[in-house]
């Protein structure tokens, strides 16, 4: 934590006033790195959202119409304090014939897994070695809907769009959002699939599946999420 300490100190009083370029992942981040920092020049700061490969995108398959459980899919860090899982598993238990769930987690915390484990729930897997990330897109294709399971419980959660929204819809999953992460709104979407809706863990029922089993065509505006075209403009700002 010294280290930190004394590197944070360096940004503040040397590089940021030296930076061309100092970015967040979103408009929210910006607004607060800005007000926490007011001598750095406005002209200095972007949004550079964090994408997945194109590849991923081209290689996503027409997605098959449901014919049993839906399958839902957790890849991620999990704690009881910072996210959904007991919720969300509850849930599951409580709908054997209509559910299955995967959860992949290198970053699982000993309570939660023992928890898991003797939970030893029929339609719930437990993978707790994670997944290497080239291998996603494969892996998740065969889902139905990503979960994005924080609880918000600080402003940096609340504020976020996390990497994992944007992987998932990237494989053509619809994804679940907390209604706490505020930076999940704008990218809200109940019309065209990959759908993004808000839900409260708190109160799930089977009726938030209704779109998912009526409708399985997966359009092309999660193509718009991909890191070669994020990056074009920190190449343009770098060539000028």
């Amino acid at each position: 934590m010294r280290s930190v300490r004394f590197f944070h100190k360096l940004e503040t009083t040397f590089l940021y006033k030296k930076a061309a370029w100092i970015s967040q992942t979103n408009s929210y981040r910006l607004d607060f790195f800005s007000k926490d920092y007011p001598y750095v020049p406005k002209s200095t700061l972007f949004s550079l959202a964090n994408y997945p490969p194109l590849s991923w995108a081209k290689s996503l398959k027409k997605r098959s119409k449901i014919k049993g459980p839906i399958k839902l899919l957790y890849i991620g860090a999990l704690s009881f304090e910072n996210t959904y899982i007991r919720e969300i598993v509850t849930f599951v238990r409580n709908n054997p014939n209509s559910i299955k769930f995967d959860v992949f987690s290198y970053n699982m915390h000993n309570d939660v897994l023992s928890w898991l484990q003797s939970e030893s729930i029929e339609n719930i897997s437990l993978n707790a070695f994670g997944i290497p990330y080239d291998q996603i897109p494969k892996m998740a294709s065969s889902y139905d809907v990503g979960l994005v399971l924080y609880k918000g419980h600080n402003i940096n959660y609340q504020y976020n769009a996390p990497n994992k929204l944007f992987e998932y819809l990237v494989c053509g999953l619809d994804v679940w959002v907390p209604k706490e992460l505020l930076g999940c709104k704008a990218y809200l979407n109940s019309q065209t699939r990959p759908f993004v809706l808000d839900v409260n863990y708190n109160n799930l029922s089977m009726a938030n599946f209704n779109s998912i089993i009526e409708e399985n065509s997966v359009g092309d505006n999660f193509i718009q999420y991909n890191a070669e075209d994020e990056a074009i403009k920190l190449l343009q700002q770098i060539k000028s």
